[in-house]
């Protein structure tokens, strides 16, 4: 590839990485509600889900 051939090719992208952009937003940086509750609900399933396997394996092994 000669100069001139580099040149136009890097041209192109550059214009269509420039077009692009128009289209990209950034996202809020600030935590909504929604985000909030969903992460309160998760770790609550996750500490019954833990508390139902440690619930089961112990009563398997007849500690409960």
């Amino acid at each position: 590839m000669n100069k001139q051939d580099k040149k136009l090719l890097d041209d192109d992208i550059q214009k269509r990485f420039d077009h692009e952009k128009q289209f990209v937003h950034d996202p809020d940086k600030r935590r909504s509600g929604s985000q909030t509750i969903n992460l309160v609900i998760a770790v609550v399933m996750g500490i019954a889900v833990v508390g139902g396997l440690v619930y089961g394996l112990l009563s398997t092994l007849g500690w409960v």
